[in-house]
């Protein structure tokens, strides 16, 4: 496992990102970041901590160039995540961005029901799939009273 710490230069400034080396980790003051390469087209990232105004910066910056270097599909594992803020949001559109422009893709799954109700108040929902949540059953209105 290698650990990367954020020091200058595009990708090479956080880490080296090797295929062959996977899983890579890079550590953030909230939030460890660890990749896992599985092949050439697809990449796994599972994010663990918060992602927020603290680390949204050096979390995008980290993946864009990631995707820069190693253009691919990237899956964003989100079940460890324990906080999301609007930065952290951010990040997962221009991460989108940025994998369509290349050919591409970006797909979030262990979404937690926090973060889901974030996604659909937001209307990232429609970018980003959002698993409707187990045993939820409609709320029924109560006729009015006369």
């Amino acid at each position: 496992m290698r650990v990367g710490i954020h020091r200058g230069g595009r990708l090479a400034r956080f880490a080296h990102v090797d295929a062959q080396a996977s899983p890579t980790t890079m550590l953030l003051p909230s939030l460890v970041i660890q990749l896992t390469f599985s092949d050439q087209l697809m990449t796994r990232v599972q994010l663990r901590g918060e992602l927020d105004a603290l680390t949204a910066g050096q979390c995008g910056e980290f993946l864009l160039a990631l995707l820069d270097e190693h253009p691919s599909t990237i899956v964003l594992d989100l079940s460890e995540l324990s906080f999301c803020d609007a930065g952290g949001l951010s990040v997962f559109v221009r991460l989108a961005n940025r994998a369509d422009a290349l050919g591409g893709g970006v797909t979030l799954t262990g979404i937690g029901p926090l973060l889901a109700r974030q996604l659909r108040a937001t209307g990232l929902d429609r970018r980003f799939p959002v698993p409707d949540p187990p045993n939820v059953r409609p709320m029924r209105r109560r006729p009015a009273p006369d």
